[in-house]
């Protein structure tokens, strides 16, 4: 890493570093973080801070260990070394609370379940009603209002209130990423993991998209995205993380999208890819 963006990714993990777990000030911490599947380290030696209130971009080439990153924020796997944590807290704990919300990429789901639009996005709000007794085991329409309030003004926000009863297999791969996002909003989580969320959208859900994540941000809530959008995350993103096993840097999109740092990734072929948008 050059000097200046070395020194930004270091005076982030200082405090988390010094007191062996995060802060609350800080979104998520990582410290020495090792962790893989089979022997292999799909991630090996991440260090990062990320403080609360920020759109931040994840961007790296394929099997550059962006989605086993997300597990181990998710508390889905457990680091073999190191360690990660939540505004302070332990990943899984986090999960368990309802604090971290996640958009798949669509591939991940079956389209072709029996379920509508308000069904899916209504599921975000389980982890609540698992802490609200009796309540889990009734009808929707039985669950206290705020539930449904939830439901409704994510709808609102990614337009798509008017699809609330169709079926899921009917919509078109934009819409998808719409219900998608939406129920990521429902679970009104503190921190929102999204991964590839613009791949196969139009520029006019890509605006939409863009414009809820800057309406989560002004809100004080964090977004962490998986985007091969460079261009986007240029625009919008507060910061950007270049990932590649471990954090290769860290810092404002025009202090990190350099040709020497994309270098560094180790793979010409995604070097030479974001050349345009230097």
């Amino acid at each position: 890493m050059t000097a200046g963006v070395t020194a930004g990714v270091t005076a982030g993990v200082t405090a988390g570093v010094t007191a062996g777990v995060g802060t609350e000030t800080e979104a998520i911490t990582a410290h020495d973080l090792y962790a893989g599947y089979h022997g292999v380290d799909a991630v090996a030696g991440a260090e990062f801070a990320i403080p609360r209130g920020e759109l931040v971009a994840l961007v790296g080439p394929n099997g550059a260990g962006k989605s086993t990153l997300l597990k181990l924020i998710m508390g889905l796997l457990r680091p073999r070394r190191g360690w990660l944590t939540i505004r302070g807290r332990p990943a899984q704990a986090a999960r368990r609370a309802g604090e971290i919300a996640y958009m798949p990429q669509q591939e991940t789901l079956d389209w072709d379940f029996p379920a509508s639009v308000h069904d899916v996005v209504f599921s975000a709000r389980y982890t609540r009603l698992r802490r609200a007794g009796w309540c889990r085991f009734v009808p929707q329409g039985w669950c206290a209002r705020h539930h449904h309030h939830a439901v409704a003004e994510a709808l609102a926000a990614t337009g798509v209130e008017a699809y609330a009863g169709r079926h899921i297999s009917a919509l078109s791969g934009g819409q998808r990423k719409r219900v998608l996002l939406a129920r990521a909003l429902a679970q009104g989580a503190e921190l929102l993991l999204l991964d590839e969320p613009l791949v196969g959208v139009d520029s006019a859900s890509e605006a939409m998209i863009f414009e809820v994540l800057r309406d989560l941000r002004a809100a004080g809530r964090t977004v962490v995205l998986v985007t091969h959008d460079v261009a986007g995350a240029r625009r919008h993103a507060d910061r950007i993380i270049l990932f590649n096993r471990r954090v290769i840097a860290m810092g404002a999109p025009d202090q990190v999208l350099r040709q020497e740092l994309l270098l560094e990734t180790a793979d010409p072929h995604f070097a030479r890819s974001l050349q345009e948008y230097l």
